[in-house]
């Protein structure tokens, strides 16, 4: 377990890799989301 450790590429940090990375896909989902939603509420209010 110590040795696996010292790799990154060990299975053990997959897990992290793949959160990372899904983590980020989702930020930038979201962040267009919020900004599209923000173009068209005014035109909702109008």
């Amino acid at each position: 377990f110590w040795f696996m450790e010292e790799l990154f590429t060990a299975p053990l940090h997959w897990g992290f890799v793949i959160l990372g990375w899904a983590g980020l896909a989702l930020g930038g989902v979201l962040m267009q989301i919020v900004i599209r939603i923000n173009e068209l509420l005014p035109e909702l209010k109008s």
